[in-house]
């Protein structure tokens, strides 16, 4: 009887969710400037970035990964596949940039050329700054397309209660922000080279860890502890030389985030800042 019941409220779950794949445009902008926050401040220079001890530009709200031209590394670059959801999308791209997504691959070799070229860096940015709804949007695409992996990875007995959590997660704006930005943030928890010790943080683990009887009011609270639980967990299994240590406390503030219901207005006081 009660997996008959649980099994009826998924079904409801699921249409309410199913309104959510794809937010309304205001819906989008809000969730998208939050994690853009997340990531990079909300600073439209830091849109297209490459960092000093990276061989790769991070673009996007997300920041994405984007191999240079020839080049491939152990992550996912994400930013091709986002150039081809825009394109669907009906997006016009700058010229050079629809010739550099043909080409596989970033036009800068170095760190040295991509900040000597500020033409075309402060005109993607330009770009990027004018997508946020759509970045979004494939954001949550990607979380929908990766979802039935991640609960299919999980052991068997726990596939339908993680299945209710996603539904129940996805029916609201705050819970999707909360499954969106931690997927983006620190992945599905399925790559085997990010585990340490047996230890993982990713998107699966987290809702593993999550008890049994949430209820919407407090789901993304739940969320929150038990990210936090995982990602100190994490650090613990490295020593003290470990230097990433210095992260812990930015992203214990990140997913502290997913507690708080009127994060979302801190997003359209700032959008209307970067548009004034």
């Amino acid at each position: 009887m009660n997996r008959i019941i649980v099994s009826i409220i998924v079904v409801l779950l699921f249409c309410h969710a199913s309104a959510l794949s794809m937010l309304n445009g205001d819906d989008a902008k809000k969730l998208g400037m939050v994690i853009w926050n997340n990531e990079a401040d909300k600073r439209v220079d830091l849109l297209a970035y490459w960092g000093s001890y990276s061989s790769f530009p991070e673009v996007g709200i997300g920041h994405y990964i984007w191999y240079p031209q020839g080049q491939t590394g152990p992550y996912t670059a994400q930013f091709p596949p986002l150039c081809a959801y825009l394109q669907e999308q009906g997006v016009t791209f700058p010229a050079w940039l629809q010739e550099a997504y043909r080409a596989g691959g970033a036009p800068w070799q170095s760190r040295e050329e991509f900040l000597q070229d500020t033409q075309r860096t402060n005109e993607l940015r330009k770009f990027l700054a004018s997508t946020v709804d759509l970045q979004t949007q494939f954001m949550i695409k990607r979380l929908e397309d990766e979802w039935s992996s991640i609960r299919a990875a999980a052991p068997s007995e726990h596939q339908e209660r993680l299945q209710y959590y996603f539904e129940l997660m996805r029916s609201s704006l705050l819970g999707t922000y909360t499954l969106v930005d931690y997927l983006n943030f620190k992945g599905s928890g399925l790559n085997p080279r990010e585990e340490r010790n047996g230890h993982r943080f990713g998107l699966l683990q987290v809702m593993l860890d999550m008890p049994d009887g949430l209820t919407e009011e407090n789901i993304t609270k739940a969320f929150a502890i038990c990210a936090a639980r995982r990602l100190v967990n994490y650090i613990g299994q490295f020593g003290p030389e470990y230097k990433p240590v210095k992260f812990l406390a930015g992203w214990v503030k990140r997913v502290s985030t997913y507690s708080r219901a009127n994060i979302f207005e801190s997003a359209s006081r700032s959008e209307l800042e970067i548009n004034g």
